[in-house]
């Protein structure tokens, strides 16, 4: 149904390489931003839902299940780098608000 999905998934993962190995970011920046990028991938995924609707869908879902599981490793190493770091309650509590904004966002791209 969209033929252009292969060049948004070659774009993820170009973003993924950057995100992930860029020098000057902290562990705990990186984390975000590969949280970010799996919310967004996710968000833009169930919304296109770019598969045929073959044996119910089952490519979306496979998609879906394996960006969730992408979105979960790095949101591991999130809530790790903020408990063994020295930050007080405040950034941790900054941190969360922001992952909630963008379960939010991508709450309402899929709504």
């Amino acid at each position: 149904r969209c033929w252009y999905w292969e060049v948004v998934v070659m774009l993820r993962k170009v973003l993924l390489v950057m995100a992930a190995n860029s020098i000057s970011w902290t562990p705990l920046a990186k984390a975000m931003r590969l949280v970010s990028l799996g919310l967004m991938s996710l968000a833009l995924h169930l919304l296109m839902q770019p598969f045929e609707d073959r044996e119910f869908g089952i490519l979306d879902k496979i998609e879906s299940w394996s960006l969730g599981a992408f979105i979960t490793f790095p949101l591991i190493k999130l809530v790790e780098e903020l408990e063994s770091s020295r930050h007080d309650m405040t950034t941790f509590i900054a941190w969360g608000i922001a992952l909630l904004f963008q379960a939010r966002v991508v709450y309402l791209v899929i709504w």
